[in-house]
């Protein structure tokens, strides 16, 4: 057996195995920038297809406020992590001024690109 015949084999577990890590690793940030969602820009912002109005039991979000909605932000043109990173860095009122993790801000990010595409009936 020829040394190339060991190692192609071994080479593409390798490579199959770094994208299921990718794409574990990148759901896993989808998860936890829905929770830091949930927790900190859920009372304003609709952050999940089957949030109502309001996340946050007995609230509901006043009209007055009109932030728009995740899924709305993923499905703009031109959205992606840059945009994003810069959106996140600039102050908008009346959106409360906070600072997120670096960690926290990247998966928050990674979750709202993963909302793409399901913008349904806003």
């Amino acid at each position: 057996m020829t040394v190339h015949k060991i190692l192609t084999p071994l080479a593409l577990c390798l490579a199959f195995s770094a994208c299921v890590s990718d794409h574990e690793r990148t759901k896993e940030a989808e998860l936890r920038g829905k929770a830091v969602a949930e927790k900190w820009c859920s009372e304003c912002h609709r952050v999940s297809v089957d949030q109502p109005s309001g996340a946050r039991a007995g609230h509901m979000l006043p009209q007055s406020v009109g932030a728009p909605s995740f899924m709305a932000i993923a499905d703009m043109p031109n959205v992606d992590r840059t945009y994003l990173n810069g959106l996140s860095s600039e102050f908008f009122n009346p959106m409360p001024a906070f600072r997120l993790a670096p960690q926290d801000h990247e998966d928050v990010i990674t979750y709202i690109l993963s909302l793409k595409g399901q913008l349904k009936g806003e």
